[in-house]
């Protein structure tokens, strides 16, 4: 006989049968059976979190029903301050986003009232558009820094943010001299028709928005916010986060410097890494987040004359010895410590050397001025 066994035909080998005093005495039945089974596999596909960014209310006031205004990001043009793991095409033109993206927004603290923040996300499923109908959904989910999490955020609507074009949102959003750097601009809109915006209108993903109020006084520091999607039994997630930034307060302990310097020659004081010397700068961070570090010298002028000296010059040392220098400056302008590495985390001090330059033709005589050294929450640790 043959017998068909997982699509396979596969030959039954039978053995006689002899009856012996009556009874049935089976000798022996062999039979190898090779075939293969298919089981339909039915576990639930996962969707996709390609992207998700926040933005916040330029109108700190406005109420819950008024319109939503978008600015600029609160660090806006600071170096230090940029986006860490922006939203971003792949090789393959499919927008994707690290893991704990940082640096995503910041928002200061020193704004009075309330804050209106919004949430975006991008997803997709691999099989059907679920999230185009009832199937999908997605919620988010914010961890402050003292690391209580609020209850799940959903969605007030799904928006291409743009009809015909990308929308204010998007300029908000993009890498550019006033948006968040949240998202790559060459990825919301490019000449092969792969950009986000072109993607969320062909219905290829669905982009989601919801809204979270910062209290009046928020924790300082770093928000994260989980945005997950859900279909049926599976669901995926994506982290990122945003500042919340404090105001900085800055210690400095020397509260007066002399320099003695010849015209044409330069002068120095030299800081140390000691808050408790008077007579060598130090600066310390006494805030509760990282602060950006810069100085003011109003020009030197002369006591009993017309001379004037307002050429200056800075530079910041850790304890790790990393510097950040200002070789020129101008009195009266104000001048920040930008480069890597310059940022004072709380608690930290740093020694703060100044310099003076005095012109060939400087009067000789006794100059008067001062300084103030600068401080804002900014940068990371």
């Amino acid at each position: 006989m043959r017998i068909l066994f997982g699509g396979d035909e596969t030959s039954l080998a039978m053995v006689p049968v002899r009856r012996v005093f009556g009874a049935a005495l089976v000798v022996l039945v062999a039979a190898v059976v090779q075939g293969r089974v298919a089981f339909a596999d039915t576990s639930p596909v996962a969707p996709v979190v390609h992207c998700g960014w926040a933005l916040a209310d330029s109108s700190p006031l406005a109420g819950p029903a008024e319109p939503f205004m978008y600015g600029p990001d609160d660090e806006a043009g600071n170096p230090l301050s940029a986006a860490q793991g922006p939203c971003q095409l792949d090789a393959a033109g499919v927008a994707h986003q690290p893991e704990g993206a940082q640096g995503l927004l910041h928002v200061r603290r020193d704004v009075t009232g309330p804050r209106k923040i919004q949430f975006w996300a991008v997803v997709s499923h691999p099989t059907s558009d679920a999230f185009g109908s009832d199937a999908g959904s997605v919620f988010w989910n914010v961890k402050v820094p003292s690391g209580a999490t609020s209850e799940p955020i959903v969605p007030s609507g799904r928006s291409c943010a743009g009809a015909n074009a990308p929308g204010e949102m998007w300029n908000a959003a993009i890498t550019g001299a006033d948006g968040t750097g949240a998202i790559a601009k060459s990825s919301v809109e490019n000449q092969s028709d792969t950009g986000i915006w072109q993607a969320c209108r062909q219905g290829r993903v669905r982009i989601f928005v919801g809204q979270f109020t910062l209290p009046t006084s928020p924790e300082c520091g770093t928000y994260t916010v989980t945005t997950t999607g859900v279909v049926g039994a599976a669901s995926a997630s994506l982290s990122y986060g945003f500042d919340v930034l404090c105001t900085a307060r800055a210690t400095v302990d020397a509260t007066h410097i002399e320099w003695d310097v010849s015209p044409g020659g330069s002068g120095a004081v030299r800081g140390d890494l000691d808050p408790s010397t008077t007579g060598q700068p130090t600066v310390t961070n006494n805030s509760s987040g990282p602060m950006q570090i810069g100085v003011v010298l109003a020009p030197l002028r002369q006591t009993d004359g017309i001379g004037v000296i307002e050429n200056f010059g800075a530079r910041l040392t850790h304890k790790d010895g990393a510097t950040s220098a200002q070789s020129e400056i101008l009195g009266a302008a104000d001048s920040w410590f930008l480069d890597e590495g310059s940022v004072l985390c709380p608690g930290e001090s740093a020694q703060l050397d100044l310099f003076v330059y005095a012109p060939a033709q400087t009067p000789s005589g006794s100059y008067s001025g001062s300084f103030n050294v600068l401080a804002r929450a900014g940068g990371r640790c």
